[in-house]
């Protein structure tokens, strides 16, 4: 379940799209998402993220998918002692209607700087998804983003049913070639996929081999910094603990930029060592991050597929102008 954690965050990549001009009323569902809600009025959807935001008054929502499995562990870091040691002061916890699902409301304040900003945290889940919804907005724009305007804000978030597996996979920025045997396991956020060969779809640590497969926005150009880029990423990856890095090296595939880091890590919950691999394809203005894991035992016979899945990856740009 952590692993799943760690890919929702994983997935949670910068999207762009254009704002509207004027919106219906109602909720609003930003690309790539099945968590909607009403904004302020002043808020505009993101060209950045999945949410809204205003950015005279520097005041966000961010709205994060997440699998309904991973409701009980998010909500059990709520604790107020918790988030203070995380910088969130004077945080408070209540529970929090949401249609046809259940939700927990936590609002705090916390220091950036010399800056104070408010938050605002929903924890919900639905039948078949959840999601992660935090509001930010600096001491400065609290008269127009009161507790009550957030609150009402808040109340009217909302699940819509998701779109067909093979509907959502076809949405990605990028395409998937071979895939080796797994299969998809679910998509998030518009821009990733986590990809599993095996019975279960709730995966707990390394009982199933685990793919990610990610786009985001931005060019990192040179082999430094790509190299930079690439184990600073990596070394964010939760859900594994003790990595030694075997391997790091920038190379050529096809005549694109690519970096690879092979490691051995520890498994905290299945108390197993695992193989981790990840491969970073880069290009002018995006990349594409790929993500295996599996136990250490089974890497002889997993590495092949690993590198069938990874070398069918393309961005639809890249399709587009091959063609």
């Amino acid at each position: 379940m952590k692993r799943q954690s760690a890919a929702t965050l994983l997935l949670a990549f910068v999207l762009a799209f254009l704002a509207p001009a004027a919106r219906a009323a109602g909720p609003v569902y930003p690309v790539g998402v099945n968590v909607g809600l009403e904004p302020p009025k002043s808020m505009q959807l993101s060209k950045n993220f999945p949410g809204f935001q205003d950015e005279a008054a520097g005041a966000a929502i961010l709205m994060t998918e997440v699998p309904p499995e991973a409701y009980d562990k998010i909500i059990a870091g709520l604790n107020p002692d918790v988030l203070e040691k995380q910088g969130l002061l004077g945080a408070k916890r209540e529970d929090w209607p949401v249609k046809d699902g259940k939700g927990i409301f936590v609002s705090a304040t916390q220091r950036a700087g010399a800056i104070t900003l408010h938050k605002w945290i929903v924890v919900a889940t639905g039948e078949k998804t959840a999601a992660v919804v935090t509001v930010q907005a600096p001491e400065t724009a609290v008269d127009m983003y009161s507790d009550q305007v957030v609150r009402d804000a808040l109340k009217s978030l909302t699940f819509r049913p998701p779109l067909p597996m093979d509907q959502q996979i076809a949405a990605l920025p990028f395409t998937l070639g071979d895939r080796a045997g797994f299969r998809v396991v679910r998509v998030l956020a518009g821009s990733g996929v986590l990809m599993t060969d095996g019975p279960k779809d709730a995966i707990h640590g390394a009982e199933q081999p685990l793919i990610i497969v990610a786009s985001g926005d931005g060019a990192i150009p040179g082999t430094l910094e790509q190299d930079r880029f690439a184990k600073q990423a990596f070394g964010g990856l939760a859900g594994i603990r003790g990595a030694e890095i075997k391997s790091a090296r920038n190379l050529t595939l096809k005549g694109v930029p690519w970096h690879e880091i092979k490691a051995i890590a520890d498994d905290p919950e299945t108390k197993t060592k695992v193989f981790v691999v990840q491969a970073i394809r880069f290009s002018d203005s995006h990349y594409i991050r790929f993500i295996g894991m599996a136990r250490e035992r089974d890497q002889a016979s997993l590495m092949k597929r690993f590198e069938t899945i990874r070398d069918g990856v393309k961005p639809k740009e890249a399709q587009a102008n091959a063609k």
